[in-house]
C-alpha cells in the first residue's frame, strides 16, 4: 500500500542560521520518516514537485506566499503549520497576509490552544485543524558521559542558554542585568546579528562563555543542559524547542511568562513577567532555589516525545491522502 509522499518547505532564508525552529522542521521531517510517510525537506536534492501530493509549509513569512500559491495550482494538497506567536493583537496587514495563507490551505497545524486562539478566526469554515504539540527527542531523557561538558570547558557551575543570539531574545539585557553575577552564563549558538553578538561580548564579564552552535543531539549539547546549575531562555518568544529538551534533561529552567508556556510547561519553570534587570535577577534567585519536579518533567516527556506527538499530522495524511 502506497503512503503519502510530503515535501516540506519554509522560508527561504531559514538554514542560513540554524535555530531552534529549523531543527524542528528537520525532526518532524524525520520522524513523520519514522512513522512511514515518505518525506524530503526542500532543496535542490529534492525531487521534481510531481512526486509529491501534499506539502508542509512551516511560517507565515510574505515572500514565500507565491510559493505556497504556484503549488496549490499544481493541485497539491497544502498543510500549513505557522509555528507562529505573539501577544498583542494582530496587525491588520497580518490579517491581509495570514489570510492569504489561510485561504490556500487544506489543514493547519497548531501547536497550542494559545496560538490557534490567535490565529483560528482567519481560517476558512471547514478547514481541518490539527493540534500537534512541540516534540522532543527521547535522547534528551538519556545519561550522557560524566562530567563532559564540565571537563570539556573547564566549568563547574554554570547557567546556560542555548539558541540564535538576536535581539529578539534578549541576550544583551539579561548580560547587562546579570553582569554581577560570580556564576558564569554559558551561551550556545550563532548569530544572525553580528553587531548585536559584538554588543552582547563587549557588556559580558570575562567569566561569561560565548560557545558556537553544537551538532543537534550531539553528547557534548546534550551534557551541557545536563549539567547546568540554571537553563535560562529570557527573549521575547516563548520558550519552544530548547526549553523542552533542558526539561527532559533534568534542567531547572527560567522563562518569560506566557499562555503558551504555561500550556507546555505547568508549574515546572520559574517564570519572568517582566524584562527589568530587577526582575531578570529575582527570576534567577529563585530558579535555582527551586527543587526540581522530576513528576512534571516525566509528563512534560510524556506529553511530547517524539514520534508519537506527531500521530495527529500523520493520521491525517494518511487518511485524506
Amino acid at each position: 500500500m502506497s503512503s503519502p509522499s510530503v515535501l516540506v518547505t519554509t522560508y527561504h532564508q531559514a538554514f542560513l542560521h540554524k535555530g531552534g525552529g529549523e531543527y524542528e522542521l528537520l525532526e518532524v521531517a524525520f520522524n513523520l520518516r519514522q512513522l512511514g510517510l515518505t518525506v524530503d525537506v526542500y532543496s535542490p536534492f529534492a525531487r521534481d514537485i510531481d512526486t509529491y501530493d501534499t506539502i508542509l509549509h512551516f511560517s507565515l513569512f510574505p515572500d514565500t506566499l507565491p510559493l505556497i500559491a504556484d503549488m496549490k495550482a499544481q493541485k497539491k494538497r497544502i498543510v500549513l503549520w505557522p509555528n507562529f506567536w505573539q501577544t498583542e493583537p494582530l496587525r491588520p496587514e497580518q490579517v491581509e497576509i495570514f489570510t492569504r495563507f489561510f485561504s490556500l490551505c487544506d489543514a493547519v497545524v497548531f501547536k497550542s490552544s494559545a496560538e490557534e486562539a490567535l490565529l483560528r478566526p482567519l481560517i476558512p469554515e471547514g478547514c481541518p485543524v490539527l493540534r500537534v504539540l512541540a516534540g522532543v527527542d527521547p535522547c534528551f531523557a538519556d545519561p550522557t558521559p560524566d562530567r563532559l561538558f564540565r571537563d570539556s570547558y573547564g566549568v563547574e557551575e554554570y547557567l546556560l542558554w542555548v539558541g540564535i543570539i538576536e535581539p529578539s531574545k534578549n541576550q544583551l539585557a539579561v548580560i547587562k542585568a546579570l553582569a554581577h553575577l560570580p556564576l558564569p552564563i554559558v551561551f550556545v549558538g550563532n548569530a544572525r546579528d553580528r553587531d548585536y553578538y559584538d554588543a552582547c561580548r563587549k557588556a559580558a564579564p570575562p567569566h561569561f562563555l560565548f560557545l558556537p552552535s553544537m551538532n543537534h543531539k550531539s553528547d557534548i549539547l546534550r551534557a551541557a543542559l545536563r549539567e547546568c546549575r540554571l537553563y535560562i531562555e529570557l527573549g521575547s518568544e516563548p520558550g519552544g524547542k530548547s526549553v523542552l529538551e533542558a526539561v527532559i534533561s533534568g534542567a531547572r529552567v527560567v522563562i518569560p511568562y506566557s499562555e503558551w508556556a504555561v500550556e507546555h510547561f505547568a508549574d515546572f519553570p520559574v517564570y519572568i513577567d517582566s524584562q527589568d534587570a530587577h526582575a531578570i535577577a529575582a527570576a534567577i534567585s529563585r530558579g535555582m532555589e527551586k527543587k526540581a519536579d522530576p513528576a512534571i518533567a516525566a509528563d512534560i516527556a510524556r506529553r511530547h516525545m517524539l514520534p508519537d506527538v506527531l500521530t495527529p499530522l500523520c493520521t491525517y495524511l494518511r487518511e485524506s491522502y
